[in-house]
């Protein structure tokens, strides 16, 4: 696994990857990219890395809880809208803690906070007052709902 986790930063951040980090604790920031990945196309966050690609780690004493907080929050309808099930799984590089979340494009439309976001390239964009974004990603949501097959429905 570390290997698909260093190639995940050496590519950098993009418009499915996004690195934070969070030491001791899980900024804002995080759901709300949680939320731009559900309403795109997914990808996966890195806390304890930098923007410049440099391993960090978070803190030893603070992995359980960092990794509590989290499922609680994506869990929390006051956070995350509709709630979403998301694990988070610790990976250790050069004697360092990361904590790695993989985030799955959602067939509905997530809110963070009471805002929608969408990933645009290496950014969380605020749709939640643009009316032609917001369009739009419903109508996008909507040809993926009809992509999957009726039985599953």
């Amino acid at each position: 696994m570390n290997e698909k986790i260093l190639k995940l930063i050496s590519g950098g951040e993009s418009g499915n990857i996004e690195f934070k980090e969070c030491k001791d604790c899980i900024s804002d920031s995080v759901y709300e990219t949680v939320c731009s990945f559900l309403n795109t196309k997914g990808g996966d966050i890195l806390l304890g890395v930098s923007d410049n690609k440099e391993i960090l780690g978070v803190k030893q004493e603070k992995l359980e809880t960092l990794k509590m907080d989290f499922i609680n929050s994506v869990n929390n309808p006051n956070k995350i809208s509709p709630p979403m099930s998301l694990s988070i799984s610790d990976e250790y590089i050069d004697d360092k803690i990361l904590l790695h979340i993989f985030v799955p494009e959602s067939s509905a439309v997530h809110k963070c906070a009471g805002q929608i976001f969408i990933r645009n390239n290496s950014a969380d964009f605020d749709i939640t007052d643009n009316q032609h974004e917001m369009a739009a990603l419903y109508l996008e949501n909507l040809q993926y709902i009809r992509k999957i097959p009726s039985f599953l429905l």
